[in-house]
């Protein structure tokens, strides 16, 4: 990681020399040093530094809080307010510059050294989390851009008397409702996703029967299923939707014991301890990228082996190139070619797992298709 670069605004040539010492003794890298708000304001355009140490209450027109503003209206930069004394009123102006912190002199090196390193976190975090913000905003402007376009153009068309037929008008209206279809399923699904990232935020394990929660998402896929005309193979043997119709799920096999297919006990509820709405969406968002994926099939594999669950779900379609394959877990990435989406399923994967301590593992078939592998302990 890079050193972090500090840029120190303090008045008292002493003071400002003994800081100096301690921020280099704990391995920090002070860029540059000022002892006037105007001169501060000027250094920190120049070097733009990681992180600014000011001194509130420096001599001259301009004073601690006056040059902070100015820099901050001109630089994404942290700063931290350093003072001995100040009034209500100053650190009232103080605030509205938005500091990361306050150090009041004298402090100790570790305060010095924990101030500095929660102010380069949280900066670090707000500028990643702002990153993300606008990537999804592009994403989804690009979305909802060709369908707005499409029913701009057509209502255009039918308004300037273009479209004088009674045919052409049928026409003109229904690629107007599919590209309003289409924005409306985006809303949809964009909603969703952000409600279940906002569920990963809060982890509240308990017992869940596993195959109640799998048998769910598996009944509520059968009309995708059948739609595509999907064959569904259970631990290798094809179901054909016969099961999922009469509500039953998988038999979970047990490794190096009886195969869950022929055990009388493979129905029965099988107990882990999870966040019931976490794994469920995780399911969901496994099946539903197989499904949209599939040519002709999807695998759901579910087998026990000592203390971990392994859920595999694949899927017969083009695969993902070796490239992109760690990439596909990240926040709104969606790799070329992909079919439209969110880019925000496999990444709730991801984060479900992580949250209940488990493990996934995504492969490309030598036949073609992708496969994930879940390893939850139980």
């Amino acid at each position: 990681m890079a050193v972090t670069r500090i840029m120190l605004v303090e008045d008292e040539v002493i003071i400002s020399r003994d800081i100096q010492r301690t921020l280099e003794k704990l391995g920090y890298v002070v860029c540059a040093a000022a002892t006037s708000g105007e001169e501060a304001v000027v250094a920190a355009l120049a070097v733009r530094p990681d992180i600014i140490l000011m001194d509130i209450m420096l001599q001259g027109a301009m004073d601690g809080v006056d040059a902070a503003a100015e820099i901050r209206s001109r630089l994404d930069v942290p700063i931290i307010f350093l003072t001995a004394f100040a009034d209500d009123a100053i650190l009232e102006r103080a605030r509205l510059t938005r500091p990361y912190g306050y150090l009041i002199k004298p402090f100790e090196d570790r305060e010095l050294h924990s101030t500095i390193e929660m102010a380069v976190y949280k900066h670090r975090t707000e500028d990643a989390l702002n990153k993300q913000r606008e990537k999804f905003i592009s994403v989804l402007i690009h979305d909802m851009k060709g369908p707005l376009l499409a029913i701009s153009g057509y209502v255009r068309r039918v308004s300037e008397g273009r479209a004088e037929a009674q045919s052409e008008r049928r026409r003109v209206c229904g690629i107007i409702t599919d590209a309003a279809d289409a924005m409306l399923a985006t809303i949809e699904d964009t909603s969703k996703a952000l409600k279940e990232k906002a569920a990963l935020e809060k982890f509240n394990p308990r017992p869940v029967d596993f195959h109640s929660v799998l048998r769910t998402v598996l009944v509520n896929y059968l009309p995708q299923f059948q739609e595509r005309g999907l064959g569904v193979y259970f631990n290798g043997v094809l179901d054909g939707g016969a099961a999922l119709t009469q509500g039953v799920a998988p038999p979970i096999a047990s490794e190096g014991g009886a195969d869950g297919l022929n055990d009388s006990r493979a129905n029965a509820g099988f107990s882990i301890l999870a966040d019931a709405e976490q794994l469920r969406s995780m399911i969901e968002n496994l099946v539903g990228n197989a499904v949209k994926y599939a040519r002709s099939a999807v695998y759901v594999d579910v087998r026990r082996s000592g203390a971990e669950l392994k859920l595999a779900v694949s899927d017969d379609g083009p695969g993902i190139p070796d490239v992109y394959r760690e990439k596909v877990f990240e926040e709104y990435f969606q790799a070329p070619g992909s079919v439209k989406g969110t880019g925000l399923g496999l990444f709730s994967v991801k984060k479900v797992v992580d949250n209940h301590g488990g493990g996934v593992i995504v492969s490309s078939l030598p036949e073609g298709g992708t496969r994930f592998e879940i390893t939850l302990p139980v």
